[in-house]
């Protein structure tokens, strides 16, 4: 077991979590976890990333809205390298 140390900063306390921690739950700086406090423990757990099919995505798209002007002028736009297939 590792022990911390909790730091003041502004109006929060800190916990550094040791890069060995990290890797295993495959956490960087700036990766999103919950935090709970359950039977006297403070756990914290990585927030899983929703991932969605293709028809969950294409179910949320507004086929009859027009395309923005950006969009009109990059779908006009003439090949810039290798895209084509």
């Amino acid at each position: 077991m590792t022990k911390a140390v909790l730091r003041a900063i502004g109006g929060s306390v800190m916990v550094a979590v040791p890069k060995p921690f990290l890797s295993q739950a495959n956490l960087r700086p700036g990766s999103e976890v919950t935090v709970a406090f359950e039977r006297g423990k403070i756990t914290l757990a990585p927030v899983a990333k929703p991932r969605y099919t293709l028809n969950e995505l294409l179910a949320r798209c507004n086929f009859k809205r027009r395309p923005s002007r950006p969009d009109r002028e990059w779908q006009a736009a003439a090949p810039a390298g290798q895209e084509l297939l």
